[in-house]
Parts: C-alpha cells; structure tokens; sequence
C-alpha cells in the first residue's frame, strides 16, 4: 500500500518480523522450560489442590489449546 506523508519529523516504526511455529509446540515449550520459572511439573509437584484460572472470551489466549496441554499433566 502507497502512502504519502507530511513532510513534517516523522518516523517510520516496522514490526519485528516473527517467523510462523506451531503454536501447540510452542505453548508445550513455554510450559516445560518458562522464563525464570521452575518447569510446570516441577511447580506442581507434591501439591493436592489447585485452582485454574483462564481469561475470559474477549482474549486472544489459546485457552483451549493450553488446557489440553495441561490436562494430562493435572491428572
């Protein structure tokens, strides 16, 4: 798309270019080895009870996804 400009100070500011993954792999990933966080099994371990908190509808979290991810890991 063309665009035309003022010819005031203005800049120009691209996004950073951010390669495709799968996003079940990715989620996995960030699960298993979160930023300066233990693992989830490792946080989970020896706990009987928890409580799962998720956004509502409005957000673009792949609730669903993350869920079932961490189904498993619950039972």
């Amino acid at each position: 798309m063309e665009v035309t400009r003022p010819a005031t100070n203005l800049n120009i500011i691209y996004s950073n270019r951010v390669n495709p993954q799968d996003e079940v792999q990715t989620l996995l990933a960030a699960i298993e080895n979160p930023v300066d966080s233990p693992s989830f099994d490792t946080f989970m371990k020896g706990d009987q009870q928890i409580l799962v908190l998720v956004n509502d509808g409005k957000r673009p979290t792949p609730t669903a996804k993350v869920l079932k991810i961490l189904y498993p890991k619950l039972k």
